[in-house]
Parts: structure tokens; sequence; C-alpha cells
């Protein structure tokens, strides 16, 4: 797809708007949902929410968590999100990854699976409230097992990140039983998937099969399966939207050529689709320079801090705390 293209243009203007990069968003929480969850290391996460909406503060995720609204949990791809609590067991079974996938790291640790095991009961005990990596490690003399066991306990959903500063990852674990009062509940994996490709065409479609495949983590037959599932229209390209949504698509204008949006690394809309999809924000010779440079293809991996205008980015940007 060329920049000149109708089809191109009517994307990147429906995907700015449905993305609420116009700050149009009115409600923060709201907004969490829509998006289904947003990369939890600050400061991205919360960035990714105060570009779509003012109606954040310095304390809204924090207060969110203390009340039990929104929790921390591994989701897709692997990757370590803030979720809405109500989303929290779709999107673990929608995206787990197996056991066995979690031996190498335990074995990097100098564990096992029955070491592992072994350690679960014991940590569960000492998480009952939430703690610093430093006190959990002081309770411990080997820390690289500790935390290893930790870590992995979390991407299970047993142990729950808790935020701290909004300025960087300042974490805290604490057991998920204690913190919610109960285990987060177990779903059909498949079911889960079906309802994670439903919100995401609500929050990012059109895309395709190989979009959502790349942004779950899971495979093309996953994905395609999980996209057959719902009520869609193709238009065009293989890009599929829901159905009810088609009649506003084909009216949508252009983007005022001036429009302006800053996101932040791992912003939820540029990493929303594959590496071969991301025409409706920047052209494919720029991909690098929106990227990091890692995995294969090179600009598969992280979105970097960007700038754009008209809906087309033009440029990245970095930050620094001046220590107010």
């Amino acid at each position: 797809m060329s920049d000149n293209d109708d089809f191109t243009t009517r994307l990147r203007a429906w995907s700015y708007r449905r993305q609420f990069l116009d700050r149009s968003a009115t409600n923060a929480q709201d907004l969490l949902r829509y998006l289904v969850a947003v990369y939890s290391s600050h400061p991205s996460g919360p960035l990714t929410l105060h570009s779509r909406t003012a109606a954040m503060t310095p304390t809204t995720i924090q207060e969110w968590e203390e009340r039990r609204e929104a929790v921390r949990i591994p989701g897709m791809r692997g990757s370590i999100f803030l979720v809405p609590i109500e989303f929290a067991a779709d999107l673990i079974a929608a995206t787990r990854k197996p056991v066995s996938g979690l031996v190498a790291s335990l074995r990097y640790a100098g564990m096992d699976l029955a070491d592992y095991e072994t350690l679960k009961p014991q940590v569960i005990a000492v998480l009952q409230k939430p703690l610093p990596v430093t006190a959990i490690k002081r309770a411990y003399p080997d820390a690289e097992r500790i935390m290893t066991a930790v870590r992995t306990m979390a991407n299970e959903g047993l142990l729950l990140r808790l935020g701290g500063s909004l300025r960087r990852d300042d974490l805290r674990y604490v057991a998920t039983e204690s913190w919610l009062g109960a285990p987060i509940g177990a779903v059909d994996a498949e079911r889960a998937l079906h309802w994670l490709a439903s919100a995401y065409l609500e929050a990012f479609g059109p895309a395709r099969v190989a979009d959502f495949a790349w942004w779950s983590g899971c495979t093309i037959r996953r994905a395609r399966t999980a996209f057959a599932s719902q009520a869609t229209v193709d238009v065009g390209n293989g890009y599929l939207l829901p159905i009810d949504l088609i009649e506003s698509f084909d009216a949508v204008s252009p983007l005022p050529v001036d429009s302006l949006a800053i996101v932040p690394k791992w912003d939820a809309y540029t990493m929303a689709y594959a590496p071969d999809g991301r025409q409706r924000w920047i052209d494919n010779e720029h991909l690098t320079k929106a990227f990091t440079l890692l995995g294969r293809p090179a600009q598969s991996g992280d979105a970097l801090p960007l700038v754009l205008v008209g809906g087309r980015a033009v440029a990245s940007w970095a930050h620094r705390f001046d220590g107010h």
C-alpha cells in the first residue's frame, strides 16, 4: 500500500480516531478496557493512556491497583500488561505459554521443575503482603533462584506485580490470592482467545489474521480460527472489520494534515500490527527507524516513542526527568 492509496488513507484516519489519538477519550478506565491492556512498564503504560485522554492524574493507576480494579499480568507475546481485573482470567488463558517453556529460565538459575514446585508455597507464605524486590532477596540467601521463582510464579498468575513510582518500574510482589481474595480463575483457552480476537478487532481493526497472531503471540492457525468466529467484513486486502462498523468505516473523513499525537515506547497502537502491516501509520522504508533492532526482521521489535503528524510517524522522541 502506498501513501497515496485511498485505502491506506482511510485506514490511517479510521485507526487514529478509533485509538483516541485525538485525546477524545473522556474516561481513563473505560479507555483501558477498550484497549484491552497497556504495557505495564512505567512511564510507557501511563503515557499510553495520557496520550488519549486528559482524564489521568499521576495517581490514577496506583488508585486502580489499590482498589483491585486493575492488575499487572503476563499477556500478549509474554510481556507484562496492566489489565482491567475483569479481563485477567481471559487474558492469561488466551496468551498462556506452557509450563514446559519455563524450563530454560529455571535451568539458568540452577533449578528444575521439582525445585520450583517446592519453592512455590514458601514464596507464597512470604508474599502475603506486597514486598519490594530488596525485601524478598533479604528473606532468601539465594537471590537469583528466588527471583527466578518469583518472576515465574508471576507469569503463572500466582503472584502479582504492583507498581510504585510513576517514573520507573519500582515493583512490589504479592500473592494473588492474598491481594484479590481469590485466585485468578481458570477459563477455556480457546474461548478466551475468541474473546480476545473480538476485543482486538473492535479497537484495532481493520486488521489481518497475521496482525492478530503477531499482537497476541498465538499461531496463525489459532488466529485464523479465532477470527473465523467473528462477524466481520473484508474491507480489502484481507483486512477484517466487525460488520457493525462497516458503514462508519466507509464514511470516515481524512485526517487534518496537522493532526498531532505523541505516543510512548510500546504504545498500544504502534505495537498492534505485524511488521508487514504497519503502513497505516508508517512507510515501509522507515520501519527500522521506529523500532528497536530486535528479532527478525529487525523492525519486529519494540516500538520507539514516536510523533505522529497527520496520522503518520515523522519523528521519534525521548524524555528525561528534571528531578522535581
